[in-house]
């Protein structure tokens, strides 16, 4: 069982033509997530993260305590975005 990312983040990053940029942005949309919420990731397992890259577009979904955490703190909806250029990537990630 893989702890850190969720089964449909595998396979994305998997079919991708450079899977370790996917991964990479996958990884830093969760951290981006974990310090929104207050708590790192302490307490939320990785999989409660889940990002989603679609048609270039980077978007975040919540689950279990990660998402009851999210409630607690009045974030309704999660804003993310992601550039890659040679070997390097970054995200940004906005909570609302």
């Amino acid at each position: 069982m893989n702890l850190l990312f969720t089964p449909g983040e595998i396979e994305f990053c998997q079919t991708g033509k450079d899977p370790y940029q996917f991964y990479a942005a996958c990884f830093a949309a969760k951290e981006s997530v974990g310090k929104a919420l207050g708590s790192g990731l302490a307490g939320i397992d990785w999989n409660q993260i889940e990002a989603n890259i679609a048609h270039g577009k980077l978007s975040v979904s919540l689950h279990g305590e990660a998402r009851i955490q999210a409630k607690r703190l009045g974030i309704q909806e999660w804003l993310a975005d992601w550039v890659h250029w040679n070997e390097y990537v970054l995200v940004h990630v906005l909570a609302q």
